[in-house]
């Protein structure tokens, strides 16, 4: 991808900006200042960061992010292949790519930055994880249009098949700028195109004033309310829809709005559904962990409610018995 939507950012971020950064600063450590009390020093894998999840002081309203972090910790978690939890200079809170989870330094320095907002960050980065890891076995980008596509429909699990349709009823119903979302998607694909051959060092096909123009294209959507350029990355591909959808919580309320096919449904419920059952299909003990399922429900959610999520789950007599931690998802 030439560019990649972080969590709460003010903009799509150019890939060369990520480049530039990856890797090469410096971990916070001991030396974070914010009001927060995670002890960045002892966090270095996805394990640990959800290990301070589970101990550091998180408020009522955000027990919820706790269970799920419980229930995550009883699984190897290898298979995201994110191997590392770091601090870096980001303009946004966090980002996730495929090789590590990255939260923001001066997010995490700020005095008005609690530990309820850096596990909210970090959980949602993790379903963000998940759901691409999950999609990326059933899509595949087109390398003659740039397209992210389903490989085949046989054999597709049906909540991949129900995400491809909440996302087909977005394309459809949802109110973006179809006229502009065609202006990306043209000038997206020239500059994707200019960076593939510039990573791979082979002479550039394109005439420089055409990149340019697209750069510039590019950067005038851009310069559009943020919400609205939201909405119409959104509709550039299933991957990006997904992706906004979890880590924005005004584009997924905007999603009530709009009807799920002819139902009583919203594209929100529908959406939450189908990736509360495509967690289930990765944790085999998830269908029989009702405070789990709750959690995770309600992260999805975005919810913050004053009641405590034990209170709303205390009729759940009892609960299985979840997988060890030898436990690998069963993706």
């Amino acid at each position: 991808e030439i560019r990649q939507y972080n969590f709460n950012a003010d903009s799509i971020v150019p890939v060369r900006e990520i480049e530039k950064h990856t890797g090469k600063l410096p971990k916070v450590g001991a030396s974070v200042k914010g009001s927060n009390t995670f002890d960045f020093s002892k966090i270095n894998s996805i394990e640990d960061l959800l290990e301070q999840i589970k101990t550091q002081p998180i408020s009522e309203e955000r027990q919820h992010l706790v269970e799920v972090a419980k229930f995550l910790s009883q699984y190897d978690l290898n298979s995201l292949q994110q191997d590392a939890v770091v601090i870096e200079d980001l303009n946004a809170k966090g980002r996730l790519t495929s090789r590590k989870l990255a939260i923001s330094r001066e997010y995490v320095e700020s005095q008005d930055t609690t530990n309820d907002e850096i596990a909210d960050v970090a959980i949602h980065e993790l379903m963000h994880a998940f759901t691409v890891k999950d999609l990326d076995k059933y899509y595949q980008t087109n390398p003659e249009t740039g397209e992210y596509e389903l490989k085949t429909t046989e054999g597709v699990p049906s909540h991949v098949l129900e995400l491809h349709l909440v996302y087909s009823e977005y394309l459809k119903k949802g109110n973006y700028d179809r006229k502009a979302l065609e202006l990306f998607k043209e000038n997206y694909k020239i500059i994707k195109k200019d960076n593939q051959e510039r990573m791979a060092g082979v002479p550039r096909t394109q005439d420089s004033n055409l990149v340019n123009q697209a750069n510039m294209n590019i950067a005038s959507l851009k310069s559009m309310e943020q919400a609205e350029f939201l909405k119409i990355y959104a509709a550039y591909n299933i991957k990006e829809f997904v992706a906004i959808a979890l880590q924005d919580k005004n584009f997924l309320m905007s999603m009530n709005n709009i009807e799920y096919k002819s139902s009583n449904k919203s594209l929100k419920d529908k959406f939450v559904f189908a990736l509360v059952k495509m967690f289930k299909q990765m944790f085999e003990g998830l269908s029989e962990d009702s405070l789990a399922q709750a959690a995770i429900t309600k992260t999805l959610n975005f919810i913050s409610s004053e009641r405590s999520l034990k209170s709303e789950n205390k009729s759940v007599s009892s609960q299985s018995t979840s997988p060890s931690k030898t436990s690998t998802p069963a993706v």
